[in-house]
């Protein structure tokens, strides 16, 4: 899949004209920014990701996303995209792709970006495993790092025969 946007993220960014939700500040007290990354972001339809036009559950968007070589966002990745993506079109939302935060009444959450009339939002949404979304709705997931070379057992099944690999020629199938 191709990189829509790469990110850095590594301290708490300037707020400053950004709109915040309460649920979605609530999530933020639980972040921790400790550790800078540069993140390459991809942009997916549930539908384009199923190649149908159902309704999938988050459980079913995350294993999909998966096998497909994505990877879930660090929940720094919300506000960071939020603070970078300045010139995102008038009522376009996308939901990002992460473990969920618990918010304070118990209930699991993502971050949802927005933007509308009041300008530019950080949002939160409930995202439970169960939770059904539509087709249409928008996903926001990291790419995975590339496979990493380790010694490995050839006869395993769970690897396969790699010619340009260096080292043994074996990587491992995830």
């Amino acid at each position: 899949m191709k990189t829509w946007k790469t990110i850095t993220i590594n301290k708490k960014p300037s707020t400053e004209g950004i709109q915040i939700s309460d649920w979605a500040e609530d999530m933020l007290k639980k972040v921790k920014w400790n550790k800078k990354q540069r993140i390459d972001l991809v942009r997916i339809t549930v539908g384009e990701l199923f190649n149908d036009t159902n309704l999938h559950t988050t459980d079913e968007i995350y294993a999909k996303a998966k096998k497909k070589g994505l990877s879930l966002c660090p929940p720094q990745v919300g506000l960071q995209l939020r603070v970078d993506y300045k010139d995102q079109p008038m009522n376009e939302w996308l939901y990002m792709g992460m473990k969920p935060i618990t918010d304070s009444y118990g209930g699991p959450h993502v971050f949802k970006l927005g933007r509308r009339d009041g300008g530019l939002w950080l949002y939160s949404i409930w995202a439970n495993p169960g939770n059904a979304w539509h087709p249409l709705h928008e996903f926001v997931f990291s790419l995975r790092k590339s496979l990493k070379l380790k010694p490995l057992d050839p006869s395993s099944d769970t690897y396969i025969k790699c010619k340009e690999c260096k080292g043994t020629g074996y990587i491992k199938y995830e």
